[in-house]
């Protein structure tokens, strides 16, 4: 999905009128989504995110709030998409809008961090569940951060993750030594970190 154009691209500068192309059917942009087909992406976001737009802003939210939640139900979509026994029940228009709500929703819920929530109210159920929320979140912004660097810099950080010796990785990846290995590794998770502290929703995603 990296390839994906983003909803500002698709609705500012290549917004068709609706008379130039026929309405797809909800099989049709499953397909074309599953397969990463740009036209049909194209034009997915030109009908399904206005109302998007406008039940975001209608919450607080803003334009480039809104452009979030939906590169953000896309990711979900597409995951959801390549599952073989991936199945909707009603209309994709709605199910696609559901995703997006939903998605708003969580990250209020997060931000609401930074105004001191006293929880003392609050049930064990209900703060696992706010738990979970910012798990998924912090692992969103991971992956979406990771994404950033370079190839070589990706599989490092993902093969010391696996607990792979400097040596091996080495090996792997064809560098010259354990120690230069240990070196690219050190300054690729350094940028990583750089990516995910500068992310506008770090703050409300840090551990405390």
């Amino acid at each position: 999905m990296e390839s994906m154009k983003t909803y500002w691209y698709i609705c500012v500068k290549k917004c068709r009128s609706p008379m130039q192309h026929r309405r797809l059917s909800d099989h049709e942009y499953i397909e074309g989504i599953r397969n990463n087909t740009s036209k049909v992406i194209d034009l997915f976001y030109e009908e399904y995110s206005p109302s998007i737009v406008k039940f975001v802003r209608s919450r607080n939210g803003t334009k480039s709030d809104a452009k979030d939640v939906i590169q953000e139900g896309m990711k979900r979509l597409y995951v959801k998409s390549k599952s073989k026994d991936f199945a909707i029940r009603g209309s994709l228009k709605n199910y696609f809008f559901a995703i997006c709500k939903n998605a708003w929703l969580r990250s209020l819920e997060i931000r609401d961090r930074e105004r001191n929530i006293d929880m003392t109210d609050w049930s064990s159920e209900q703060i696992t569940e706010f738990n979970e929320l910012l798990e998924e979140k912090r692992l969103i912004l991971y992956y979406e951060s990771i994404r950033l660097l370079r190839p070589i810099c990706q599989q490092l950080i993902k093969l010391r993750r696996e607990n792979m010796a400097f040596k091996d990785i080495s090996a792997k990846l064809n560098i010259s030594n354990a120690l230069n290995t240990r070196q690219k590794h050190d300054y690729c998770l350094k940028n990583l970190i750089q990516i995910i502290e500068s992310h506008k929703d770090y703050k409300y995603l840090k551990y405390e």
